[in-house]
């Protein structure tokens, strides 16, 4: 009876091709069972390496949930409010010198005009209300995406890929500089580089060198995870 070679992973029996016919049948004239030849010497080493998924199916490094939260500064909306106190400033030295000498008898000339100052300054708040509504957040659920949600009496929230994410830029504005060293637009571009009408501006980002790293790293780490082709060949 030829020798047999057992697999370790099903069991089953294969035969064992002889390359000598003579020396086949004198080792089969002396016993007379099957010969089982394993594959490994180990049967722990061949089960454990049977039980091995294949290099794309391992579970990542990356955990479930939640993985960062940002929101932009109130140093983005620094022009609103210096426009804002420039004009109040403009109405005060108005009142002070055209409105109180000439029409300083006419009351509602002068309650008219004080209520003027109310406008730039329910139009700051807003502005200012608005941005700390606006919140980022980097998700990981079954594929890692941006969240984006903003809207202060209705909310709106939208999610992006971040494997699609082509080209990562940050902006250092002078006046940014001046006031915070750390801060920085980051600007994520979907599509061609440059092109604003596929990108997602995060203005006035705190640590914004730091967090540019991590999202370039985290951008390389989910193309190594996945294989695709991408919409935008470099």
């Amino acid at each position: 009876m030829n020798p047999t070679i057992q697999c370790p992973n099903c069991g089953y029996e294969m035969p064992q091709a002889s390359t000598n016919g003579g020396a086949a049948r004198a080792s089969d004239s002396t016993p007379q069972s099957a010969k089982v030849i394993p594959l490994h010497k180990n049967s722990s080493a061949a089960s454990s390496a049977s039980k091995m998924p294949p290099p794309n199916t391992r579970k990542q490094g990356l955990p479930r949930g939640v993985l960062w939260r940002g929101r932009p500064s109130h140093i983005a909306n620094i022009r609103v409010y210096t426009w804002c106190v420039v004009v109040i400033a403009a109405k005060l030295l108005a009142y002070w010198y055209l409105i109180e000498p000439w029409f300083g008898h006419l009351p509602y000339v002068a309650i008219a005009f004080q209520g003027l100052g109310i406008l730039p300054l329910s139009y700051a708040a807003w502005r200012a209300v608005e941005l700390a509504c606006r919140r980022f957040a980097i998700i990981n659920n079954n594929n890692v995406q941006l969240e984006v949600t903003w809207g202060v009496f209705n909310r709106h929230a939208k999610r992006l890929e971040l494997f699609l994410v082509n080209e990562i830029g940050l902006e250092r504005p002078l006046l940014y500089r001046l006031l915070r060293r750390d801060l920085g637009t980051l600007i994520l571009y979907f599509g061609a580089a440059g092109d604003l009408r596929n990108a997602e501006v995060l203005p006035a980002m705190r640590q914004s060198s730091k967090l540019a790293d991590q999202f370039y790293q985290l951008v390389a780490e989910i193309r190594k995870m996945r294989t695709f082709t991408h919409p935008y060949p470099r």
